[in-house]
């Protein structure tokens, strides 16, 4: 149990360094976040029901989550006696053999311009934005939907840090 706590609390608080590195390093983006939360929340306590009403900070969170994902990566292994695998990435071909490992770097995954356009490297909330989720198949890799409260949580934690 101190195991989980401790990972969800560096998660969170990791992500919400990166949150508001980006912010700091993009002034419109921190405008435009910050007009959104004193629309939405005003002087009132921030809730988790606020969160539905904050699509630009929920980008936000997602567009930092993409670029510095704060759990970067994971391992795969061929299933029990399937032998050797194959696997087709671009015009490449990897064998990941029985009993082996591929590690899956989710900061390179999440840079990739044939995906994310030629500003991969950039942080863009508008390309997070619910009306532009559709065009990204992969943005649930971001932040799918088993870490969506969580994204939820630490958008309040970060709304009541900075109020």
């Amino acid at each position: 149990m101190i195991t989980f706590l401790i990972a969800g609390h560096e998660t969170t608080s990791g992500m919400l360094s990166f949150l508001f590195y980006y912010l700091l390093k993009s002034p419109k983006a921190y405008q435009a976040a910050q007009e959104e939360v004193d629309r939405v929340v005003g002087k009132s306590s921030i809730t988790i029901d606020h969160m539905a009403k904050l699509p630009y900070l929920t980008a936000c969170l997602r567009e930092t989550l993409r670029l510095s994902p704060t759990a970067p990566g994971f391992g795969i292994t061929p299933k029990d006696g399937k032998g050797d695998v194959n696997v087709k990435s671009g015009d490449k071909e990897y064998t990941i053999p029985a009993g082996g490992i591929a590690v899956v770097s989710l900061p390179q995954v999440h840079r990739d311009p044939l995906v994310y356009g030629n500003d991969a490297e950039e942080f863009r909330v508008s390309r997070c934005m619910p009306s532009l989720k559709a065009r990204i198949a992969n943005l649930k890799c971001v932040a799918g939907e088993n870490a969506r409260r969580g994204v939820q949580e630490a958008a309040k934690k970060c709304l009541e840090a900075v109020r």
